[in-house]
């Protein structure tokens, strides 16, 4: 029977819950159905309420099927009914599947019946089904917490929502501070929950509230917590860190301080340190205080820092403190010391200027004192303490060269520099360079001449200190007829008087001055050597004679004039008896230049067939030394005292040592040619083919020739014949081929270009430029008429304008001398269109 109602009941269904139902026993078929309706009750949000069983029996024979099932549409909120049982007796379970519903009251039927074999249906019943639903009292939160600081502001009361469907509710608190808005209501509604902590001590406090349904057994509770607080200090910073460089200005920071509960008390603040700088100790909350870490107070070095800041208030009696940390982090201040060496001296060893040294600290725009110590007594700063900041702050180092000999000294400065704390040290390693110290006349040769009617017995000379120091000197003559200055300063000149009284005529006197210091670090002594021809008749204002000669030299010292005659040999003639006196013979193959030291001492050729130079002895003319130059065909010659040491310069650009023949220097790139040469007197300056350039010597590193940078006229003249220099080496004179002037260039400057500083008018092809010991310019042309002659003073004045040269010849390029007396003028023509002819002219003063 099971299986069959299995397999009919949906079909035998149909039937009955189309059919009318009825209620209670089934006439003879017995069917009956218990309980004859069916009530559930659910609360929302809880469980479901229980399944529910409804039984069926029936007496009749015929019922072949059993089904049950909802009269429509089966409602959502209950299962689909399960029949269990078997013959006559079944059991239907109806069960509600949710409480989710809103309150109120829902309603179905169900139908049970029996039907036969065919499927007809014997007889059915109505199960009427109620679920009632129903709400509990509840709240949106579970518990509640209160904070209360003592003194403050009593906490806001909470707003809580009570929860249910138009259920009636009582509300009560376990704790009397527990203080509620209603004491009753009806659901849905606000109940207001505050905590008043009125007369409480500091602690937590715990309670209850319940909310009970009126009439029912559901109630809802309410967990209640306040704490209660002492007041507090605060500051919102847990702690303040400061770092930067120890010097530096490190910037404030603000600690704000306020109590918990916001009442405004006095408070009071100390630091635990003195480098926690406060700007206000005491106050009233809520306020603020800066903060400033400085090292100075201390002081401090370089380093890491700890201490503290205690915040102190009393509020309701009693006395709140709040500690900050306060941290700080130094790093070391540089001390720069520029340079990181000095050389004081110069290359030179004569350059006895200060040097600057530059002090500086990393401290930003703060100072701080430093001090200066010097190793040795020769080093002299010019401040020995000061202060500096990260602006330099300079100092002047000068050395003392008194009492000490020529070298190189080595010493130190110690730089100590004190910031806060830190001391800090910085070592400058320095040098002195000291040339020899030497007394250095401008000029070691001077010509004096006695005749009748031409005269010249008066010399200054300047007498300078290699070093620039006003160093005392005597000078002392060894022969009666030459007065000298006793004594003088360097800077200062020794003047040379000589008195021909009672001198043998037709001869030459010589005598030397010798210049000493009583200081112990002058190194020898400077000598001048003197002449001074004595004639027994005047010169003839103009001699001429016939030679071949192609370069002239005129002795400082004694009234001679050397001609090279383009061989072998030199020819020496006396400008004042107009007389070949000697000739200085096989000095080489083919001599074409010479120069005389300046003492007279030394006569030097240079021989184009062997391309070499030689050293002559004078007055004896023998031949001392020799040596190459290069493949350069006799180059042109010039002498010169560089720091009182005899060199030789050469066309080439190549300077010699004259005393030995080596090689020092390279004035320019000239190892194929050979341009015009020469020297100022005090042998500070060197020209080369119109180029000028430094000269000097220094005896440390075992000697060496000291070159500056070669500098240039400054115009349009070019193709230079010849040039000179005033004594002091302040003017460059040069003869231009074109156009036809002579120029005057100022040395003094630093510029690669020299000024022309003035014109000195000449003729056409100018070609030989000289100026004599006591200043006068001598200018030559090539010019026929109606001058070829000028004569300048120092200042550039014309003294002379005459017809010199009447042979028809021009004058050689470099052809034209003076005289060491400056009273006679030498040319020497080349001989176009005559033979080639000496021409001797008195031009006295």
């Amino acid at each position: 029977m099971r299986q069959r109602l299995a397999c009919a009941a949906l079909a035998l269904l149909c039937l009955f819950l189309s059919a009318c139902g009825g209620g209670g026993s089934g006439g003879g078929s017995g069917f009956k159905v218990t309980p004859a309706s069916l009530t559930f009750n659910g609360v929302q949000g809880k469980a479901a309420p229980a399944a529910q069983a409804v039984t069926m029996t029936f007496t009749t024979s015929e019922a072949a099927y059993v089904a049950a099932g909802f009269v429509g549409t089966p409602p959502a909120w209950m299962d689909t009914p399960t029949l269990t049982g078997s013959g006559r007796a079944w059991t239907l379970s109806v069960h509600v599947n949710t409480t989710g519903l809103p309150a109120g009251t829902y309603t179905c039927t169900l139908r049970a019946g029996i039907g036969k074999a065919d499927q007809s249906v014997i007889d059915a019943q109505d199960i009427p089904v109620t679920y009632k639903v129903t709400s509990e009292v509840g709240t949106n939160t579970s518990s509640l917490a209160f904070d209360f600081i003592q003194g403050g502001t009593p906490p806001a009361a909470a707003q809580v929502a009570v929860t249910g469907e138009a259920l009636p509710w009582t509300a009560s608190a376990d704790q009397s501070w527990i203080k509620l808005g209603a004491a009753s209501g009806v659901t849905p509604a606000t109940l207001s929950v505050s905590a008043d902590p009125t007369g409480l001590p500091a602690g937590t406090y715990t309670g209850t509230v319940i909310l009970a349904h009126t009439g029912g057994t559901d109630k809802a509770t309410l967990a209640v917590k306040l704490t209660v607080n002492a007041p507090a200090l605060q500051a919102p910073a847990a702690a303040l860190a400061f770092s930067g460089t120890n010097g530096t200005a490190l910037a404030p920071q603000s600690l704000p301080v306020t109590l918990t509960s916001g009442a405004a008390v006095a408070w009071t603040a100390s630091a635990s340190d003195s480098w926690i700088v406060l700007d206000r100790t005491s106050g009233t909350t809520p306020g603020s205080l800066a903060v400033t870490a400085d090292p100075s107070r201390g002081p401090l070095a370089s380093g890491s820092y700890a201490g503290t800041i205690t915040l102190s208030a009393v509020a309701g009696g009693t006395t709140l403190t709040r500690t900050v940390p306060v941290t700080l982090a130094l790093a070391r201040p540089a001390l720069s010391v520029t340079p990181a060496s000095l050389t004081l001296g110069g290359a030179n060893g004569r350059d006895l200027s200060a040097q600057t040294l530059q002090v500086a600290l990393g401290t930003g725009a703060a100072a701080f004192p430093w001090t200066l110590t010097a190793s040795q007594p020769w080093i002299a700063p010019a401040a020995k303490a000061g202060s500096a900041s990260a602006t330099p702050a300079a100092v002047s180092v000068a050395p003392v060269a008194a009492g000490l000999t020529a070298g190189t000294y080595t010493g130190s400065i110690t730089v100590n520099a004190t910031v806060n704390g830190d001391v800090l040290t910085a070592a400058v390693p320095v040098d002195l360079n000291l040339e020899a110290h030497r007394l250095l006349a401008q000029d070691t040769g001077a010509a004096f001449a006695s005749m009748p009617g031409l005269t010249a017995l008066t010399r200054a000379i300047p007498v300078r200190d290699n070093l620039g120091l006003p160093t005392a000197w005597t000078a002392v003559s060894d022969q009666p007829w030459l007065a000298v200055t006793p004594s003088g300063t360097a800077g200062g000149t020794v003047t040379l008087v000589a008195n021909p009284a009672g001198l043998a005529a037709g001869q030459i006197h010589l005598a030397t001055v010798t210049l000493t210091a009583a200081d112990p670090t002058v190194e020898g002594a400077e000598r001048i050597q003197v002449g001074c021809w004595v004639g027994g008749t005047a010169p003839a204002a103009l001699s001429q004679y016939l030679t071949a000669g192609v370069e002239l030299a005129t002795d400082p010292v004694r009234p001679y004039v050397y001609v090279a005659t383009g061989g072998s040999d030199v020819e020496v003639w006396n400008v004042h008896t107009n007389a070949k006196v000697a000739t200085l013979a096989s000095l080489g193959a083919q001599i074409r230049h010479l120069a005389v030291a300046p003492d007279g001492s030394k006569l030097f050729v240079s021989d184009a067939t062997n391309f070499r130079i030689a050293r002559v002895a004078l007055p004896a003319g023998t031949v001392e030394a020799s040596w190459a130059v290069g493949a350069t065909a006799g180059p042109h010659l010039a002498c010169a005292r560089a720091n009182g040491h005899l060199v030789l310069l050469t066309g080439t650009g190549t300077v010699f040592d004259a005393l030995t023949g080596a090689a020092l220097g390279q004035a320019a790139d000239r190892l194929s040619s050979s341009a015009p040469v020469s020297a100022s007197l005090q042998g500070g300056l060197m020209s080369l083919d119109s180029s000028v350039y430094s000269l000097d010597y220094t005896a440390l590193g075992g000697g060496k020739l000291l070159l500056g940078m070669g500098r240039w006229p400054n115009g349009t003249a070019w193709n230079t014949a010849d040039y000179a220099f005033n004594a002091d080496g302040s003017r460059f004179y040069a003869a231009f081929a074109a156009p036809y002037d002579f120029y005057v260039f100022d040395t003094t400057g630093t510029d690669i270009l020299m000024p022309l500083v003035q014109t000195l008018p000449g003729a056409a092809y100018p070609g030989n430029v000289e100026v004599a010991k006591d200043g006068r310019i001598f200018c030559l042309s090539e010019s026929a008429s109606p001058y070829d002659f000028w004569i300048y003073n120092a200042a550039g004045v014309q003294l002379k304008a005459m017809k010199l040269v009447n042979t028809g010849s021009p004058i050689r390029s470099s052809g034209m001398k003076v005289s060491g007396d400056g009273l006679r003028v030498v040319t020497l023509t080349d001989g176009w269109g005559s033979s080639p002819s000496l021409q001797i002219t008195t031009m006295a003063p």
